[in-house]
């Protein structure tokens, strides 16, 4: 096949960043068992964040065994958190902080900084710091973060935030006297490069507005073919959502699948089935959330193979639209989706007729000669109809995204309410899954759910006669529902 003549005709200009996973991580054998002087054990003390009260927001906390002090990595460890802490800390207060206006930092935290209150001072507007359990930090840029519609706009919004965080990292490194090491580097462990497809007719632009399940085709290298379909986690196909959601009263497709995540993932979604969060958020960077995304999620393998692993070079090579439209073309011959709207030239990428003559060749390496009536007649290999699935529409994002953002105009009547709708609803999906035996311990959970339903009716009739806190009192409930213990209304 004609492959190396198919990034001649790969279209860079309509991608942007949708998310970089990045990774610094600190070199383990040089700080093993080191002795460290009061001064230094004193520059990270802070306040660790406790498992038993932070695990639910902050899953990559250690168990409580994880901050020993027999440990000989402890104080790397500690060190980790003292980063993790001051960072987020140091991102969220930009905006008060009138001496940073004007600086190199310049306004892409400013504007998106974002405190939410149920996390403490913890959480930036899409930067997530994760501690990894090899001594090292990683740092999430999430699709929230990034305000911009073009890539090089998006690549000087990273640099832009990199470099505090490294001047900041440099510099706790610097107060660490019995380190003597070099300032760990930025790698990348995962990149999304995105982009949308404009459900709006207009001039010069194609129209995806007829997107359905029975209109796309799923592509993917043999090799990668074999992997999906032998990953039980990887199932190409479609969500939708069932018609009774839908006034029309057909089913609504919101979304299609490929690959393996981690590993190479493509996806196509509706925007517009998103959460409020994320359709805001469209709005605001695009003027729109009337469109469909193509997002490819790209892992370390594949980056390495396109020799990506450094952020700094990243940085630079992703300005050159040759080495993006390779990047693109390496994804998306290993796996693709391509849906009703996708113009001839992008069809064109996956045609399996082998023989091109010497002027067609001409063309495609200028683009300007390419014409796409020469290419109507295509031969185009899916992965075949019977190895799809269709996965049912899941409510949970949109769900919690309204408890986010509006769950402080709920009344307490009415959160008592959907607690017992939502406890009901895991017995019911549960009955016929679950394995009745006396010791399933599913079933004792299920025993437990019913005595919360009946904690919470009796809550709910005599809320009024209560004095105490409304949170503290629900509070006493659930831990005495879980340990089994009656609570005297």
């Amino acid at each position: 096949m004609a492959y190396k003549y198919y990034h001649k005709i790969v279209q860079t200009d309509t991608y942007f960043l949708d998310g970089l996973y990045l990774n610094w991580a600190l070199p383990s054998k040089q700080l093993y068992n080191l002795e460290y002087q009061k001064s230094s054990r004193e520059f990270i003390s802070h306040k660790i964040p406790t498992w038993n009260k932070f695990k639910k927001h902050y899953d990559f906390l250690p168990s409580p065994t994880w901050f020993d002090s027999k440990d000989p990595y402890n104080f790397v460890k500690t060190f980790l958190s003292f980063c993790k802490v001051t960072l987020e800390s140091e991102l969220n207060i930009i905006s008060k902080n009138q001496n940073i206006k004007g600086t190199h930092f310049l306004e892409s935290l400013i504007k998106f900084k974002n405190i939410k209150k149920q996390f403490g001072q913890g959480f930036t507007r899409g930067i997530r710091i994760h501690i990894g359990k090899n001594h090292n930090l990683k740092i999430y840029f999430d699709g929230k973060f990034f305000k911009h519609t073009s890539l090089k706009k998006d690549l000087n919004q990273i640099q832009e935030v990199v470099t505090l965080i490294d001047t900041l990292l440099s510099t706790f490194i610097f107060n660490i006297p019995e380190w003597n090491i070099d300032n760990p580097r930025f790698t990348i462990f995962q990149l999304h490069v995105a982009e949308n497809l404009y459900k709006e007719k207009k001039l010069g632009r194609q129209y995806y507005g007829e997107v359905t399940r029975k209109n796309a085709l799923y592509l993917a290298s043999k090799k990668m073919k074999e992997q999906i379909l032998k990953d039980s986690r990887s199932k190409p196909g479609s969500w939708e959502i069932p018609k009774e959601f839908n006034p029309l009263g057909n089913e609504i497709v919101s979304g299609f699948n490929n690959g393996i995540k981690g590993k190479l993932y493509v996806n196509v979604y509706d925007k517009q089935q998103d959460t409020e969060a994320g359709r805001r958020h469209a709005i605001m960077r695009f003027g729109t959330d009337k469109f469909w995304r193509r997002e490819f999620q790209i892992g370390t393998k594949k980056l390495e193979s396109v020799k990506i692993k450094f952020l700094a070079e990243f940085l630079v090579q992703m300005r050159c639209s040759h080495f993006l439209a390779n990047v693109i073309r390496k994804s998306r011959i290993s796996v693709d989706i391509i849906v009703n709207g996708d113009s001839k030239k992008y069809l064109r990428f996956h045609d399996t007729m082998e023989y091109l003559s010497k002027k067609d060749k001409q063309d495609i390496e200028n683009p300007l000669r390419f014409h796409n009536k020469k290419f109507t007649r295509m031969k185009i290999d899916s992965i075949d109809a019977d190895k799809l699935t269709v996965k049912p529409y899941n409510p949970y994002n949109n769900i919690s995204g309204l408890l986010n953002n509006h769950g402080d105009k709920l009344l307490p009547n009415q959160i008592i309410h959907i607690c017992q709708m939502s406890i009901a609803q895991v017995l019911q999906n549960s009955r016929s899954v679950y394995d009745h035996s006396p010791n399933n311990a599913s079933l004792n959970n299920h025993m437990e759910g019913l005595e919360l339903i009946k904690n919470l009716e009796k809550f709910m009739m005599n809320f009024n006669s209560y004095k105490s806190d409304f949170l503290a009192t629900y509070n006493d409930l659930l831990v005495a529902t879980a340990t089994k213990k009656q609570i005297t209304l």
